[in-house]
């Protein structure tokens, strides 16, 4: 899934992996729109200030929402942001 916003100028492309697509279609609907929202703050900015990179993963990110976290990929040459993961937070990690 792409999601792009426009004029916003230098604007970041957002594309969802397959599976973190499902993932938050598959989330309680409480959280689910919180967590849309904070995903659309990465057209702007790929790392934002409550963002968190993943130490011993190159370009990897984490964004925390509740219980939930984000997992994403940025490609700097590409102007891309690549979500990987919408999972709670016991399982966002396993497996990287």
């Amino acid at each position: 899934m792409r999601r792009s916003l426009p004029n916003l100028g230098t604007s970041w492309i957002v594309e969802f992996k397959e599976e973190a697509s499902r993932e938050l279609l598959l989330l309680p609907k409480d959280v689910s729109p919180r967590i849309v929202r904070k995903i659309d703050f990465l057209h702007v900015n790929p790392a934002p200030v409550e963002s968190k990179k993943l130490a011993g993963f190159p370009d990897l990110y984490r964004l925390r929402v509740g219980d939930y976290r984000v997992v994403y990929h940025v490609r700097h040459r590409e102007h891309a942001v690549y979500i990987l993961r919408v999972r709670h937070r016991r399982d966002a990690y396993r497996g990287l």
